[in-house]
């Protein structure tokens, strides 16, 4: 009896910790709104309301930075953040599973390189969440878009965009 006592609220411990409630916004880009939702320890999923594609978004804590390490099967990047703030890096090599060369071409450097400094101040990692699921889609080229988002309304994509 005391066994199946301790299972049950260890269960139900375990299912409100993993129940958080989703972050959601508007990602002020085609893809709609954004949701980000919590599905392990330290490990998130992202999606769009206009977008097949599903992200991954990993937090690494440390005492000194936190990384944000975002994931698909089509491309990968890190968020960091510390004591100088908070923005957009390049995977280290240490932390790939995708060699850049195989999704390098969907980046917009300059996009990315003013994606460096998202802000000069700390961010908890709700906030840290909510600027990833609105910047990230800025990072990738007109021409690409669809080709990492799959969107699922092409309607909204301006003419230029749909050259792939």
């Amino acid at each position: 009896m005391k066994t199946t006592v301790l299972i049950l609220l260890f269960g139900f411990v375990s299912l409100y910790t993993f129940a958080a409630k989703a972050i959601t916004g508007d990602s002020n880009s085609i893809l709609d709104q954004y949701q980000v939702t919590q599905v392990g320890e330290n490990l998130y999923e992202l999606t769009y309301s206009n977008s097949g594609a599903t992200f991954s978004i990993e937090i690494c804590k440390q005492k000194q930075e936190c990384c944000y390490l975002l994931r698909n099967e089509k491309i990968e990047v890190m968020y960091l953040c510390n004591k100088n703030g908070f923005g957009l890096r390049k995977m280290p090599e240490k932390l790939k599973s995708i060699d850049t060369s195989l999704y390098g071409q969907l980046i917009d450097p300059a996009s990315f390189q003013q994606q460096s400094v998202l802000s000069t101040s700390r961010k908890d990692e709700k906030q840290a969440l909510g600027l990833i699921a609105c910047f990230f889609p800025n990072t990738i080229k007109a021409a690409s878009f669809n080709q990492l988002f799959e969107l699922k309304n092409r309607e909204k994509i301006p003419e230029l965009t749909l050259n792939e």
